[in-house]
């Protein structure tokens, strides 16, 4: 009897014949690919393939409320880290600007755009400036931790430029200028 694919006529199960799958499996025997392909194809048993899928958990409202809640609350928290970072110069400036200078640990000037990175106007891509010495900007990179709020990622990218500036510079994307000269390795 040939192989037999889909659902058979008159059954809501799917049957197919599956010849002697468990001799190719045993690794305790040894068998020949041609003895194997022999029975697979002269003979055969008839198994039942059943669905195990299981539909995914829909959220409630009270939970799609307490994760709302939670996600605020970590926002919060971060948004206080990273301006524990901050002096005052730099407060001011991210209150007013939305903006942050920081000096690297290479002793070149930044610039972190600190707006919101949700909805479609993200900003937050390519939000790094490398500063020239008149204050214009020289590249912009794009260097940032995903899925978190974008508080750490400001911070994560404030304390990054300030401890390791090159590793910044080597994973970032260049959005604009040329890539900024690393310390040689």
């Amino acid at each position: 009897m040939p192989p037999v694919y889909g659902n058979t006529v008159g059954s809501s199960t799917t049957m197919a014949y599956i010849p002697q799958w468990y001799i190719w499996c045993d690794q305790t025997a040894t068998y020949s690919t041609a003895q194997i392909w022999t029975n697979w194809c002269e003979t055969g048993t008839t198994i039942t393939l059943t669905s195990n899928y299981v539909e995914p958990h829909q959220p409630t409202p009270e939970e799609i409320e307490a994760q709302r809640v939670a996600a605020a609350e970590a926002v919060k928290r971060a948004h206080d880290l990273f301006m524990s970072l901050l002096d005052e110069e730099q407060k001011a400036s991210y209150l007013k600007d939305a903006v942050v200078h920081v000096t690297s640990s290479r002793n070149r000037r930044y610039r972190i755009h600190c707006r919101s990175m949700v909805g479609r106007d993200r900003f937050g891509m390519g939000n790094l400036d490398l500063l020239d010495e008149s204050g214009e900007v020289k590249s912009r990179l794009c260097a940032h931790p995903t899925s978190v709020p974008d508080p750490d990622i400001w911070a994560a990218q404030f304390l990054a430029l300030q401890t390791d500036e090159d590793t910044v510079v080597r994973t970032a994307n260049i959005h604009y200028g040329e890539r900024p000269e690393l310390v040689a390795a």
